[in-house]
C-alpha cells in the first residue's frame, strides 16, 4: 500500500495519535515543533480536507508517528465479533 493513498478515517487519526503518544509525546506537540496547525493535521486523517496538501500531510503524519504497515493494513480491518455463549 502507498502510504499517500490511505484512506482518511478516525481508526487512522487514532492510531497517528497513539504512535505519537508511544513516542513520548502528542500530535499537538509534534504540531506545535513543526509549525502546523493541529486542526489541519486532525481534518486530513480523518478525511475532511482531503486534497492533494491534505494528503501530503497525512503521509507526513504517518511516517512520523512511527506507526508499521501491518499497522496500517488493519485500518479496513472488522473488528472481532464475540458470539455470546446462552447458559441454561
Amino acid at each position: 500500500m502507498d502510504i499517500l493513498s490511505l484512506e482518511p478515517s478516525r481508526s487512522l487519526y487514532n492510531k497517528v495519535r497513539g504512535g505519537f503518544i508511544a513516542q513520548g509525546f502528542s500530535l499537538s506537540r509534534w504540531c506545535d515543533s513543526h509549525g502546523l496547525n493541529v486542526q489541519n493535521a486532525q481534518s486530513c486523517l480523518i478525511g475532511t480536507w482531503n486534497g492533494p496538501k491534505a494528503k501530503e500531510l497525512r503521509a507526513e503524519l504517518v511516517r512520523a508517528s512511527g506507526i508499521s504497515k501491518p499497522f496500517l493494513l488493519d485500518t479496513e480491518a472488522e473488528p472481532h465479533q464475540h458470539n455470546a455463549v446462552a447458559e441454561g
